[in-house]
């Protein structure tokens, strides 16, 4: 599965079949978790996964987010041997936007392997460290609850278009006024951004059919690209010619 296309179709899905989930596929979404960025390197996770369905319903006891019955969880841990920041500093809250980043690779690998998961933070931590025998130094901060789906819920309704135009618009607004003080290359620049800005929104609306995609793709190419003098012109000539190329038979 494309990553864009499972970052538009993954769901949270909340009811499950009975069938169990193998080894294999468990082990993988925890490869995935460990794949995920962390701060100066430090790695300051620990996964549990817990599929025994004696404990599993004790689980479910102590954790009302967990509504179907799952065929395994996932807990994600802080391992305070490998990040002991107090609360209240920036350390700490990058610790929290790893575990995130751990997160948001588990949901993903689930869904490509046909799995269906849920993110969970409703739960009691003391009452789930005492049912799965949490080490003093493992702080538990999410769930995951997997299984194979018994449907795909529907797509909820994403922000108003007509809010990112707006948004948009303040973008344009605002790099205008700083162009007037700004390199005289900015201004190419601002209005690549803007360019790639919009047809992100078109993407996040399901419309971005392959043509468009290919300018998008060289967009976001330049978007993050150097401004030298001697190649950014010829790159935004080609661009200019594959855009015309993409709309050659629409109109």
């Amino acid at each position: 599965m494309e990553l864009l296309d499972a970052l538009r179709t993954r769901r949270s899905v909340r009811q499950w079949t009975a069938e169990s989930i193998p080894d294999e596929q468990l082990n993988k979404l925890v490869e995935a978790a460990a794949r995920a960025p962390s701060g100066g390197n430090t790695q300051p996770w620990a996964f549990v996964i817990i599929r025994e369905r004696g404990r599993l319903r004790r689980l479910r006891a102590a954790a009302p987010g967990i509504a179907g019955r799952a065929a395994a969880v996932v807990l994600i841990c802080l391992d305070r041997r490998r990040a002991d920041e107090e609360p209240g500093t920036s350390e700490y809250d990058m610790v929290h936007l790893t575990l995130g980043a751990a997160m948001q690779n588990i949901l993903l690998a689930a869904h490509d392997q046909g799995l269906g998961a849920c993110a969970i933070g409703s739960f009691h931590p003391a009452s789930l460290a005492s049912i799965v025998s949490l080490p003093r130094h493992l702080e538990l901060k999410l769930l995951i609850a997997l299984g194979y789906p018994v449907s795909q819920p529907a797509a909820p309704a994403l922000r108003p278009l007509s809010d990112e135009m707006l948004l948009l618009v303040g973008f344009m607004l605002t790099s205008a006024h700083g162009l007037v003080d700004e390199p005289q290359s900015y201004g190419p620049a601002r209005l690549l951004e803007a360019a790639g800005r919009l047809l992100d929104m078109i993407e996040e609306q399901g419309m971005l059919d392959d043509p468009l995609k290919q300018v998008k793709g060289i967009i976001d190419n330049e978007r993050f690209g150097p401004m030298d003098e001697e190649g950014f012109p010829a790159r935004l000539d080609q661009l200019a010619l594959s855009w015309t190329e993409s709309i050659a038979d629409r109109f």
